[in-house]
């Protein structure tokens, strides 16, 4: 027969044995969620597998920027580091923090590392913006526009150069070194205020603005959820390339996109097993938001 301190110890002895139990079930959930994480990565693109060169690099212009993506981030704003590349006739516009994370995730899978190690940098690296801008590009007077708002789904689509009625405005100001006058224009139901430097005359800017006798080194659009304020200019010394990255995007048209966007941001959840893991049963994802857009098409 069992006495009251048996009953105790074995209690306690099998209260222990649970809690190791159900700790070495997380453990095995983690290691398998680590490895379809891994695994979904593995199966990603390169980042550039047919990389085509469409101009030369002559100015380089770096700009810290706030963004947002959803309404319900309005008020506390994304922070990203932007480039800038201008050539001869093109120029092309993207995340730094975005092309050296996935510059390093593609070193990393060409090693062969860790999964340990590539998980924990997937996870715990600050990621910008995932889009390119081309403009003047296949052809002058035409922008392509490439990116993605979910690892694996790319898109793309080509539009004319945008055409913005800029009024000229008093305010001027000195932005790293540059003299530079106000404008204002409005894009696509989006009031931009902007700044730009005569003494570098480029037609361009950050993002999708441009059509300034100079390059735009600030804008702020006037709801202050997108700012774009250049930090550095570099000349470029010798011959570089400035490149348009291929992938397999798929085709759209920017409308097409704007309402991909409001599909993904409203089931995000089934959305990526959707289109990542091929599960169309799954259950709609409790968190519903709202698209917080730059710019919008009718």
């Amino acid at each position: 027969m069992l006495n009251s301190q048996h009953f105790i110890v074995l209690s306690f002895i099998f209260f222990i044995f649970a809690i190791i139990q159900v700790c070495l079930i997380k453990i095995c959930a983690m290691k398998i969620k680590n490895t379809i994480l891994l695994l979904m990565l593995c199966s990603l693109p390169f980042c550039a597998f047919a990389d085509t060169p469409i101009d030369t690099l002559a100015l380089k212009i770096h700009y810290a920027t706030e963004y947002i993506e959803t309404t319900n981030q309005v008020g506390f704003p994304a922070i990203d580091r932007q480039v800038l590349e201008i050539g001869n006739h093109s120029s092309k516009y993207y995340s730094e923090l975005t092309a050296i994370y996935q510059n390093t995730i593609d070193s990393m899978r060409k090693a062969k590392v860790d999964i340990e190690i590539f998980v924990d940098y997937v996870q715990n690296t600050d990621k910008g913006q995932t889009y390119q801008i081309y403009k003047n590009y296949p052809q002058d007077g035409q922008l392509t526009w490439n990116g993605s708002f979910y690892e694996k789904i790319f898109f793309g689509y080509e539009e004319n150069l945008p055409t913005i009625e800029w009024e000229f405005l008093e305010g001027d100001t000195t932005i790293i070194g540059y003299p530079c006058k106000k404008a204002k224009g409005t894009l696509r139901g989006t009031d931009w205020t902007v700044w730009y430097a005569i003494d570098l005359p480029y037609s361009d800017g950050p993002w999708k603005l441009c059509g300034l006798p100079g390059v735009i080194l600030k804008a702020t659009e006037s709801r202050g959820c997108f700012n774009f304020t250049a930090i550095g200019i570099e000349t470029a010394k010798e011959i570089v390339p400035i490149i348009h990255e291929k992938r397999k995007y798929q085709k759209t048209t920017p409308l097409l996109y704007q309402k991909e966007l409001y599909i993904f941001w409203d089931n995000q959840k089934g959305y990526i097993n959707q289109h990542i893991l091929g599960d169309f049963n799954s259950k709609r994802d409790k968190i519903r938001l709202v698209p917080y857009l730059i710019e919008k098409y009718e």
